[in-house]
């Protein structure tokens, strides 16, 4: 009589495992200690800022998120596209077109999906052709896994963070109820909701009228009353303002 087979089934850890069950806030904090600093690109764009590469962004976060059993995920719930007029010259009709992107992130356990949580994000993107959707949603992207994992971005080769001098009161300060009126005014009047009002001001983080910096009052007043001015003069509109 032959003895029977005996299977070893291995006790190597599979890689969740190896988490130890941890739920998605201990896992993110974990994540944040591997990924605490990003350098800014050297080249400027418009020659006015250093940007950083969005792709740099994934390829230090996505190897940790793995590692740690977190799941990213990204998904457009809606958008909206402006067409922004030319030159006062006539030469060119159409700037190009103001796409802005209203995004939903949903952070959970790989292993365990059902512990998790969502966040929303709205992002614009310009373009002279077709590309602005594009642009919105990698912004986005971007944004929301610095914001999340809390990473430093600098200029440096290392870490040097710099507080710098304190903040202007002026650009802190937001908009106020007279300001607010008026926008809202002028976008009821073309059709432009307070989304898309929010989205034209491209303020990273802001998603509400009442949070747009007022700095920003100037150049929005100045776009939404242009374009109310040009549905008067049609004969589109009444004149609101």
């Amino acid at each position: 009589m032959t003895e029977p087979v005996v299977e070893e089934v291995s006790s190597e850890p599979t890689v969740f495992n190896k988490l130890e069950r941890k739920n998605i806030h201990q896992r993110l904090a974990a994540v944040k200690e591997s990924t605490d600093y990003i350098q800014r690109e050297q080249s400027k764009v418009n020659g006015q800022y250093r940007p950083v590469s969005a792709n740099a962004i994934i390829a230090l976060c996505r190897p940790v998120l793995q590692q740690h059993g977190v799941n990213f995920v990204s998904s457009v719930v809606s958008h909206e596209v402006i067409t922004v007029p030319g030159d006062k010259d006539g030469k060119n009709e159409i700037k190009g077109y103001l796409s802005t992107v209203y995004m939903q992130f949903h952070v959970c356990c790989t292993d365990v999906p059902e512990d998790g949580f969502s966040f929303n994000m709205v992002a614009s993107g310009f373009d002279s052709l077709d590309k602005g959707f594009g642009k919105a949603v990698t912004y986005a992207q971007k944004v929301a896994l610095v914001k999340l994992l809390m990473i430093e971005v600098g200029d440096g080769e290392e870490s040097g963070y710099d507080f710098g001098d304190p903040p202007n009161p002026a650009q802190l300060a937001k908009l106020d109820t007279i300001q607010i009126n008026t926008l809202r005014a002028l976008g009821k009047a073309i059709s432009v909701a307070d989304a898309m009002i929010v989205g034209a001001a491209a303020v990273p983080g802001v998603t509400v009228l009442e949070h747009i910096p007022a700095a920003k009052y100037d150049e929005l007043y100045a776009r939404l009353k242009k374009r109310h001015d040009e549905l008067v003069a049609g004969g589109h509109i009444q004149k609101v303002l």
